[in-house]
């Protein structure tokens, strides 16, 4: 599982690798997947704010 997993630590983890992967390559590649995440905390409704890492590491 790359991309919306509930451990935040794990979340930072599938961000850096899929950063690290962009560098092997310049072939074109896409990744599909529910990654369960959002972009900023103005997107959620409630609870408390995420970490700033977590939307820059998925964005």
């Amino acid at each position: 599982m790359l991309g919306g997993h509930s451990n935040n630590a794990r979340r930072r983890q599938s961000w850096n690798l899929l950063c690290d992967l962009v560098t092997m390559s310049t072939d074109p590649w896409c990744i599909i997947d529910d990654f369960n995440d959002l972009l900023a905390n103005g997107d959620k409704r409630g609870g408390y704010e995420r970490p700033a890492w977590l939307y820059n590491g998925f964005r």
